[in-house]
């Protein structure tokens, strides 16, 4: 608001605003969030996407979900007991974390006395692992 010239004029000021991608409001003051995150956070959208307006993130590539929280190991969700040969933890699409002596992208292989089970020279080339 203006104040004129008498204390009881009140003017509508005749400028207005315009605001900055993920700013609002008439005098550009309100962020924009998504779950609670601003919109320029690296952790907005479970940093696996970009906040678009309030609560709405678009998603990268192989994530989904409201907040971009979901995504998959080879195909299986990450929350399922059995991503990452249920050897291991899905931490991001396709990377699993392997519980020892698990190894390998799926957390399907494991070593024996640090020879991995299928090479010819597991147990001293005399037995299998």
């Amino acid at each position: 608001y203006i104040f004129g010239e008498s204390p009881n004029i009140i003017q509508f000021d005749l400028f207005s605003c315009t605001c900055k991608n993920g700013y609002f409001g008439i005098d550009c003051v309100n962020e924009t969030q998504c779950f609670n995150e601003g919109f320029d956070k690296e952790t907005v959208c479970h940093g696996h996407g970009t906040c678009l307006s309030h609560n709405n993130c678009t998603c990268m590539d192989h994530y989904s979900g409201d907040s971009c929280s979901n995504f998959s190991c080879f195909s299986i969700p990450h929350q399922s007991n059995q991503s990452c040969s249920s050897h291991g933890e899905c931490i991001h699409y396709n990377t699993c974390n392997c519980t020892y002596p698990y190894t390998g992208k799926n957390c399907s292989d494991f070593k024996c006395f640090s020879t991995l089970k299928n090479e010819s020279t597991v147990c001293s080339g005399h037995g299998d692992c």
